[in-house]
């Protein structure tokens, strides 16, 4: 079933996986996504990768500037990670004015544990959106493949605790079977990404 705007984000419910091919625009997905988080006044973190970032940061630049949106861009480098970096605001409705951080929190792919850092932090009824999903499983590869869906698993199991919503991006063309199906299992609703439309699945 197609989906108007309004059920598209009812049928997200708690959790809810967004699966798509190369040729669908999820980006506009993952930005209709967002826009509805932050209309709504909730605090959003998105996590995303080059060069995606740097387009979400220009699209979203009033809400992070406010405190509203946190950027999360994971690198396949290797930064040394600074503490400070990985403070979220706890309430944007404080007058502290802008924060004076950078423009988004860079993580290492391969250090995501401070990602859980991150998300320990949110607020009880944020919002976590994981467009690069895709990119962890992939960027790391078959050998950390089991350690990824770990990973992933403590990511939804703390988000739900705390009734904190969690929007994920997979592109079902990049995965075997076995890999889909294990993560559509972490997830209450699957969706799926077509011609710029959700359907239910």
């Amino acid at each position: 079933a197609r989906l108007s705007a309004a059920e598209f984000y009812k049928a997200f419910g708690r959790s809810a996986l967004l699966e798509y091919t190369p040729v669908n625009r999820y980006e506009n997905a993952t930005i209709a996504a967002a826009t509805h988080f932050l209309n709504a006044g909730k605090n959003v973190v998105l996590v995303t990768q080059p060069p995606r970032s740097r387009m979400y940061l220009e699209r979203f630049r009033g809400f992070v500037e406010k405190g509203g949106l946190k950027i999360v861009n994971l690198t396949t480098e290797n930064p040394l990670a600074r503490p400070q970096m990985f403070r979220i605001a706890t309430n944007i409705s404080e007058n502290e004015g802008p924060a004076k951080e950078t423009d988004f929190v860079s993580v290492s792919i391969n250090n995501l544990e401070f990602l859980t850092e991150i998300v320990e932090q949110m607020q009880w009824d944020s919002v976590l959106v994981f467009e690069a999903l895709t990119g962890v499983i992939l960027g790391l590869g078959k050998e950390k493949k089991e350690a990824v869906y770990k990973f992933f698993s403590s990511i939804v199991e703390e988000m739900s605790t705390k009734e904190r919503i969690l929007i994920a991006f997979l592109n079902r063309s990049a995965h075997e079977k076995e890999t889909i199906s294990a993560y559509e299992g972490l997830f209450v609703k699957i969706l799926k990404i077509d011609d710029n439309s959700i359907l239910s699945i």
